[in-house]
């Protein structure tokens, strides 16, 4: 009996199939990287009004050309809408105002003033160009007087809020 169980022993291992398990799964590892992005919109504004008008008063200084550099005297333009102006000078405790009118194309400033400040027959006759920029609020510019035997002078001017 020995025999028997010996032969049906190794009958029964040879017979039988193999069970082997074998996991053959592929995995795919992958690095994610998320980039997130953020996005602004900004409209532009666009400004219709100039930050420093024209029309308004100005007040700084003139020094008149070839004099000495340490001179700087009074000067005020009231820039008026209508097309006029009052000027104001103050030099060496004299003050002389005069009245005209001006004119603005671009940048470029100018305005012809008589003055009404004297009882004298012959008024002083200014010719006035500057440059204008509104963004800093200045006007920088030259004053002529023809025919009066006046010194030319240079003047700049900041406006008043």
């Amino acid at each position: 009996m020995k025999v028997i169980f010996a032969v049906f022993a190794l009958f029964v291992f040879f017979a039988t199939p193999s069970c082997t398990k074998t996991n053959n799964i592929t995995t795919t590892i992958r690095d994610t990287t998320v980039v997130r992005d953020t996005t602004v919109i900004r409209d532009t504004t666009y400004q219709k009004t100039h930050p420093n008008p024209i029309v308004g008063l100005w007040v700084g200084t003139y020094k008149p050309v070839g004099g000495p550099a340490t001179d700087s005297f009074y000067y005020s333009l009231d820039i008026q809408a209508g097309g006029s102006l009052i000027s104001v000078a103050i030099a060496n405790g004299v003050s002389n105002s005069s009245t005209g009118s001006w004119t603005l194309n671009g940048v470029n400033f100018a305005a012809t003033t008589t003055e009404i400040s004297t009882s004298a027959a012959t008024r002083t006759i200014a010719m006035l160009t500057a440059t204008y920029d509104s963004v800093a609020g200045q006007l920088s510019g030259l004053a002529t007087f023809p025919g009066s035997g006046n010194p030319n002078a240079t003047y700049l001017l900041n406006r008043v809020p």
